[in-house]
């Protein structure tokens, strides 16, 4: 169980005595708005060194025993010794001059394959109601320095760990969750990312032979791309000598070393790699390469992001996945996530692609094969681990899920007595499904959905990211027997009412539908002509730990389509990141309009609109009348709450 029964609730700040220790402080992780168990690697240890010296350009440290392994971005080199000296290596090098810092090494606990490595930076979400002067008490009291503001989000910042810090970022962090001030404290993780190295015989033969659904021949008759239509692609490495950015114009704004830190890594005989993929898709689009290295944490999700937005990508598709199998969002990533999916293309939005793989995959592929080979004696097996993929599920991304190999799909994968009809994988995130081969990288299926966008984009280039999105979805292809590898003979999950399916989401994309979808003229949207208000005033206790929550329900006779909407609530709850809040209208879609984000905050006020959450705009131009529901779910036991009122006022 990755979800700790702790938590630290106080009414009086004057009775926290932050230099004290926490409970369990070096043994919970604050992330996501959960509280994780982590243990520390019995045999390694990082340290950061003194500015004059190069970064790991020796491998050696002034005492015996300590064999250099690797440089890690961002923390500093990482050393390995014999199991019983760690504690007493520790302690002399941080008597040492030229050592700035010397850190333990983390891991997710069962699962010591993926160590997590420690930064220096620490975010904090301060109450809305605390000043600034009170915020620089709390964090001169434990040695933080601010380093910058989170953007966007009232009261957070991002602090820098001084030398005069008493405890690293794990156990400070556990330590500030005790301030009644402070509704969050995150430190940045550095992690490494998961291997998704590309292996294709022939990717134009492949596209071809993989499945005449996905219609890319015929759709090119009607457009191959546009220049103005950039796709950014971010992976680990990109090797810019490679024919496909030879073309004149292709390259727009290049990216390829993580802030020129010199990390170079083999190339692995990748011919062609995402950007060539993306080439065989959108031939005539342009290409923002972004090359991230082999880790992954706060600062460099923010660069790849923020280099979107400014560079105006159209899509950006993230070539990465996260070592952990258990990895949920930091505020930092959702945040820079957010601003990307809405802020970028000077407004209208990046449509941002993430490539999962099946669900499968993580219960018996090669991939789990793979993690458990390099597992400890004290790991889980892969198949009894928890499992959260936070990219996947934040809701401003287009989940793609490979679909297609033998490797993938199997009887075990979608039996009707597997988890998927037991509501174990219910929040899969998975909008669709894209054909790839035996042995590629599941994020080459993200890569031909971002093709295929960019070529809806440049058949129309007015669409939104949203608009682009629901073109994909409503115009894909529902999977059947015939899609699935001929060895293959599972029972299909079933589609509900909207046609989603929760291993394949709206299905197969078919580039042909969506680009002749996106050449019929967007209507615009209509001008309100009149509002309908309603509230429900009435509170109504939330069940603890119940996946079902509450349904509260208002109903509207208005025959007319909805041209706006707006949705209020007010919220008491003891611990607001264990909500989620959805919007279900008259159509039955559920909308999420809150995710598990909020952290320590006990009172939410909140406006979600369609401009301020954009999956509100599904409930547009649907017929106003009928039963509109609320429904809020409480997902972890022991913190409680209740719904005040909430309100709903749709314009006509």
């Amino acid at each position: 169980m990755l979800n700790s029964p702790y938590s630290f609730q106080l009414s009086d700040s004057s009775t926290v005595d932050l230099l004290s220790p926490a409970p369990l402080e070096d043994k919970i992780l604050q992330r996501g708005g959960e509280e994780l168990f982590i243990e520390k690697q019995p045999d390694r240890f990082t340290v950061a060194f003194a500015s004059n010296r190069v970064e790991g350009s020796s491998g050696t440290l002034p005492i015996e025993g300590a064999n250099f392994i690797e440089n890690i971005p961002g923390v500093g080199v990482e050393f390995q010794v014999e199991s019983g000296q760690l504690d007493t290596v520790m302690a002399t090098l941080r008597t040492a001059d030229e050592i700035l810092s010397v850190s333990h090494v983390y891991q997710l606990r069962h699962t010591p394959e993926t160590p997590i490595y420690l930064t220096n930076q620490l975010t904090l979400l301060f109450a809305e109601s605390v000043t600034a002067e009170e915020m620089n008490a709390i964090t001169a009291q434990v040695g933080l320095r601010v380093f910058k503001l989170v953007p966007g989000v009232p009261k957070a910042f991002v602090f820098q760990v001084s030398t005069e810090a008493a405890v690293n970022p794990i156990k400070l962090a556990n330590r500030l969750m005790r301030h009644p001030s402070v509704l969050l404290a995150e430190p940045n993780l550095v992690v490494k990312l998961r291997s998704t190295a590309l292996s294709q015989p022939s990717p134009e033969n492949t596209l071809d032979q993989k499945n005449s659904g996905l219609s890319l021949k015929a759709a090119w008759q009607h457009t191959q791309g546009i220049p103005s239509v950039v796709v950014a692609v971010a992976e680990e490495t990109i090797d810019l000598a490679q024919p496909v950015f030879q073309t004149g114009g292709k390259v727009v704004a290049p990216l390829v070393d993580w802030q020129e830190r010199g990390e170079r890594r083999e190339e692995r005989g990748r011919e062609v790699g995402e950007v060539g993929m993306l080439d065989r898709v959108a031939p005539g689009c342009g290409v923002i390469p972004i090359a991230i290295g082999s880790f992954l944490d706060d600062a460099i999700v923010e660069w790849v992001y923020e280099w979107a937005i400014e560079k105006s990508a159209s899509v950006l598709v993230c070539g990465w996945r996260a070592g952990l199998d258990y990895y949920p969002l930091s505020l930092r990533q959702q945040v820079a996530l957010t601003r990307a999916a809405t802020k970028g293309r000077r407004g209208k939005g990046c449509l941002v692609v993430y490539g999962v793989e099946n669900d499968a995959v993580k219960r018996g592929g090669r991939l789990a094969a793979e993690a458990e080979s390099n597992a400890g004696e004290n790991a889980l097996p892969h198949t009894d681990r928890p499992s959260l993929d936070g990219f996947a599920l934040h809701p401003d991304v287009m989940t793609i899920a490979a679909v297609g190999s033998s490797q993938l799909v199997s009887d075990h994968d979608f039996d009707h007595d597997s988890d998927y009809d037991s509501g174990h994988d219910k929040a899969t995130g998975i909008s669709l499904c894209a054909p790839i081969w035996e042995d590629s990288s599941s994020t080459t299926a993200g890569t031909i959905v971002a093709g295929v966008a960019a070529l809806v984009l440049s058949a129309n280039p007015a669409l939104t990211a949203w608009q682009v999105k629901q073109l994909l979805q409503t115009t894909a292809d529902k999977m059947t027997h015939s899609d699935l590898p001929p060895n293959s003979q599972p029972k299909l999950p079933a589609y509900d009412a909207i046609g989603y399916s929760q291993a394949f989401g709206y299905g197969m994309v078919n580039a042909l539908r969506a680009v002749l979808a996106a050449q019929q003229q967007v209507k615009p949207r209509q001008v309100v002509s009149r509002w309908i208000e309603q509230q429900v005033t009435i509170p109504v206790d939330i069940p603890d730990g119940d996946p079902q929550g509450i349904f509260t329900s208002i109903h509207i006779d208005a025959v007319e389509r909805v041209c706006q909407i707006e949705v209020s609530v007010e919220i008491e709850h003891s611990f607001m990141g264990d909500l989620e809040i959805y919007l279900l209208p008259p159509n039955g879609t559920s909308i999420l309009l809150q995710p598990r984000t909020a952290g320590r905050v006990n009172i939410l006020r909140k406006t979600y609109t369609s401009n301020t959450t954009p999956l509100l705009e599904s409930a547009l131009n649907q017929p106003a009348r009928g039963k509109w529901q609320l429904q809020l779910v409480d997902r972890v036991l022991m913190h409680t709450g209740r719904l005040k009122r909430w309100g709903l006022k749709v314009g006509v």
